[in-house]
Parts: structure tokens; C-alpha cells; sequence
């Protein structure tokens, strides 16, 4: 069974995205970067929206921050596909635009490395979690197997290894964690990507 990879920064990803990083918003370029994402978004090989959101540690100004995210947000909602959401030290407001906003189409705030605690408060609010490399063992057994993704990002590891890890820090095989993680994606997307493979 293939192991489907949410969100990754290599080549043939599973779910191709567009989306506006947090890390990489000037206020010159914003309106024309929008403007773009518009046009992207509704292509159909495009099957997610992100990443994008929210990072207090990075260099871009929080406002600028979240006008861009409340324009992904209504583009996602919008053209109905999964939002992939970016999100260092500002669950607080993720949490706030998530009732604000009300949307249809799924969030997934990806590579989660969270307490447990915040694991629960998310999925409260409708959140799905996305669990790479490097995660918090006891958020990952908070999380309700609904609302569970699993990704490389930019790890050198193998979807397959991550897989692996996070099987075991479940007590599941593999082949469970595959099953659910699949449900997970048809629920989400719709469908299964590349079900030739």
C-alpha cells in the first residue's frame, strides 16, 4: 500500500500545492503574488492550497502576515481544496481565524511538532494534524486517527521511514497507519492521487 506523502519540498510531490509562504511576503510584491495564486489555485492539477499562514519568527511583519493568510484562506475555501497551513508561535490566531472564517474545505496545519495539549485544541476546532521527522510522540497519540497526516517535508528521510516511525510510536503497523492515513486524504481531497501507483 503506498505510503502518501501531505506535504513535501521534493520533486513529484503527491498533493501538488500553490500557495504564499509566510517566509517569503513583501508588502511590493503581495497584490501580484495574490493575484497569481488566484489563477493557480483552480487549475486541477493543483489539488492543495498552501503552504501558507502564520510565523512569529520569521522577518515578515505579523500584519502583513495576516492580510496575505486571510486572502489564501478565502482563495482555499474558495475553490475547495485542502488548506496546508504554516503555523510557528501563532496557534492563538490560527485558532481565531478558524472560527472567523467558518470554511468548507479541510486545514491541515502541517509538520506539527506541538504539545499534546495544542494537538487537542486544534483538532477541537476543526484542524487536522500533519506529523514529519521530527514530532512530539505523546501530540501524536493525542491525535484522533481521523485527523492524521503524515509528510517529508524537508527531511532526508523516506516517506516509508516516517511512516515507519510514526507506526511505531502508535503501536500500529504500517499498514493500518496507511489505511487510516488514506481515509484521511479521500475525505480531504476527495480522492486518492495517482491511484495507478
Amino acid at each position: 500500500m503506498k505510503c502518501y506523502d501531505l506535504h513535501t519540498h521534493r520533486a513529484n510531490p503527491d498533493f501538488p500545492s500553490v500557495g504564499l509562504h509566510p517566509w517569503h511576503l513583501t508588502e511590493q510584491h503581495l497584490a501580484a503574488c495574490l493575484l497569481q495564486l488566484e489563477r493557480e489555485a483552480s487549475r486541477p492539477e493543483i489539488m492543495a492550497i498552501g503552504e501558507a499562514g502564520l510565523d512569529r519568527l520569521c522577518g515578515t511583519p505579523f500584519p502583513l502576515q495576516l492580510q496575505a493568510f486571510r486572502r489564501v484562506i478565502r482563495i482555499a475555501d474558495d475553490v475547495g481544496k485542502p488548506l496546508v497551513i504554516h503555523c510557528v508561535k501563532s496557534v492563538g490566531e490560527l485558532l481565531a481565524l478558524k472560527k472567523e472564517y467558518s470554511p468548507r474545505n479541510t486545514w491541515i496545519l502541517h509538520g506539527f511538532r506541538g504539545k499534546p495539549e495544542t494537538a487537542v485544541q486544534l483538532q477541537h476546532s476543526g484542524i487536522s494534524l500533519s506529523f514529519g521527522e521530527k514530532f512530539n510522540v505523546r501530540a501524536l497519540q493525542a491525535t484522533s486517527p481521523d485527523r492524521l497526516f503524515v509528510e517529508t517535508d524537508e527531511s532526508s528521510l523516506t516517506i516509508e521511514d516516517i511512516y515507519g516511525r510514526v507506526a511505531v510510536a502508535l503501536h500500529v503497523s504500517r499498514e493500518v497507519l496507511c489505511r487510516q492515513v488514506h481515509q484521511n486524504i479521500v475525505k480531504a481531497f476527495g480522492h486518492l492521487p495517482n491511484l495507478n501507483v
